[in-house]
């Protein structure tokens, strides 16, 4: 296919006409809105967990113990919340159509409470607990989120709609999230980065992470149980 600029031209005015399609349907921008909110957490908890773990005024685990802590972590909790949410959203959706959506953000607003008090617990267990159940919780949106996509948007669109709610989640969730958690975490230190320095940061990332993180979810969670209310007329009309 030749690249002239009356082919470029047209790619972009059908690309645009995608996306204006898209835009007009209420509860695909609700479920866009939803992904901002859990993947500035997720963005976050990401790169700091590990990092707070290792402080030695948090739970001082070592580097490579921290990381295999919150890799099993994600995954066992991802795996249990990922397949619970399909059965629980598909069984609802027979009688509520917006369930797949309401569903995601049920799990965004549960998990917000339990990765507060996950991050205000002192005790090991406690905090593991929490920090598990908060990780279930999240991880309920995988599945019902994809279903709903999918029973929004024609078959024509689907795929553009999967990629541009991806792409406009992702930049605006977390590709900016760790460095604005960062720069809090740094202003809250008062030795002007000596605590990363001597590996005894955790208060200043527990303050930054509880100022943010249950704020992002429970925000992630109030648009997705607002936002499953315009399902069901979104599709009637795909």
């Amino acid at each position: 296919m030749n690249l002239t600029p009356q082919t470029l031209k047209q790619a972009g005015q059908e690309t645009l006409a995608r996306i204006a399609s898209l835009i007009r349907i209420r509860s695909f921008v609700m479920l866009t809105v939803m992904q901002i909110f859990a993947f500035f957490f997720l963005g976050v908890t990401v790169i700091f967990m590990p990092t707070y773990l290792q402080q030695k005024d948090a739970f001082h685990m070592g580097a490579a113990t921290a990381g295999l802590y919150a890799g099993l972590m994600v995954v066992v909790a991802g795996v249990a919340g990922t397949v619970l949410g399909g059965i629980v959203a598909d069984s609802w959706h027979k009688r509520f159509a917006g369930a797949h959506i309401f569903i995601c953000g049920v799990g965004f607003f549960l998990g917000a409470i339990f990765f507060a008090l996950a991050m205000l617990s002192r005790d090991f267990m406690i905090f593991s607990l929490f920090l598990f159940l908060t990780l279930f919780c999240v991880n309920i949106y995988n599945g019902p989120a994809a279903a709903a996509t999918q029973q929004i948007v024609s078959p024509g669109l689907r795929a553009s709609a999967l990629a541009l709610s991806l792409v406009i989640a992702h930049f605006f969730g977390d590709a900016f999230a760790p460095s604005i958690v960062g720069t809090v975490t740094s202003y809250l230190d008062p030795t002007h980065g000596q605590h990363f320095f001597l590996n005894n940061a955790g208060q200043d990332l527990r303050l930054s992470l509880l100022a943010f993180c249950p704020l992002a979810l429970l925000l992630a969670g109030l648009v997705g149980m607002w936002g499953a209310r315009f399902s069901a007329a979104d599709q009637k009309h795909p």
